[in-house]
């Protein structure tokens, strides 16, 4: 039996109620080396509270820092978004859109590696030897990458997925949430003065379509709107 279900998944939730929950999913998973190995995988429910209810996590603390009272509800299912944020009426007054800026291929990578070994490289090249059938097999060589080189490959990846949401149409509440990778601690003012710099140069257009654009990453030292 999973840990995750999809009423667990989709219930309401204030902000604190979201962080409290998470935590006690991830303490589950650590408990159960079968569960780990999925959570790795990304089995089941589980990419989608990789990829939306840890994000959604951060992102609800950050928007109740006003309103401790905000309910926050994921959603699964083909909509355009992936949570609302309701006030105390019950209507929507947020809908929130996740979307990572990864390199996709090596983000199997490394969980292929955490998966097998139980650590991966955040910095390496890697090579793929093998298929499904056959069984992949991963090996890697260290790489050293200068803080600058690592900013510009992430900026290159949030602008990549910029570009493919703006193309999509969406509410004019919906808040876009695109996370990035940061192996690498970064200085969240780097990041933003990068970022900025790097839109007015390359501007995107129809990114203006969103109520806000939020870039964070999974451990949560980096979170800033635009």
């Amino acid at each position: 039996m999973s840990i995750i279900n999809e009423s667990e998944f989709q219930k309401k939730r204030t902000s604190h109620d979201l962080m409290t929950w998470c935590s006690q999913i991830l303490e589950e998973i650590k408990q159960d080396n079968v569960e780990i190995h999925k959570y790795r995988l990304r089995d089941g429910l589980y990419k989608k509270f990789i990829e939306e209810l840890l994000p959604l996590s951060i992102v609800a603390n950050h928007l109740s820092r006003n309103n401790p009272y905000l309910i926050f509800q994921p959603l699964l299912g083909n909509q355009n978004y992936d949570a609302i944020v309701i006030a105390s009426d019950e209507i929507p007054i947020y809908y929130l859109e996740f979307t990572l800026a990864i390199n996709g291929e090596e983000d199997f990578f490394i969980r292929k590696l955490l998966n097998d070994y139980g650590s991966a490289p955040g910095c390496a090249e890697y090579k793929k030897y093998g298929t499904k059938n056959t069984g992949i097999n991963i090996e890697y060589t260290y790489k050293a990458q200068r803080v600058d080189e690592y900013l510009f490959k992430q900026l290159a990846l949030i602008k990549r997925q910029l570009e493919k949401k703006y193309k999509i149409h969406y509410n004019p509440a919906t808040i876009l949430v695109i996370l990035f990778e940061d192996f690498i601690p970064l200085d969240p003012l780097d990041i933003i003065d990068a970022f900025k710099s790097h839109l007015n140069e390359h501007p995107v257009v129809g990114s203006n379509k969103f109520k806000k654009i939020i870039l964070t990453t999974y451990s949560g030292r980096v979170l800033f709107e635009l």
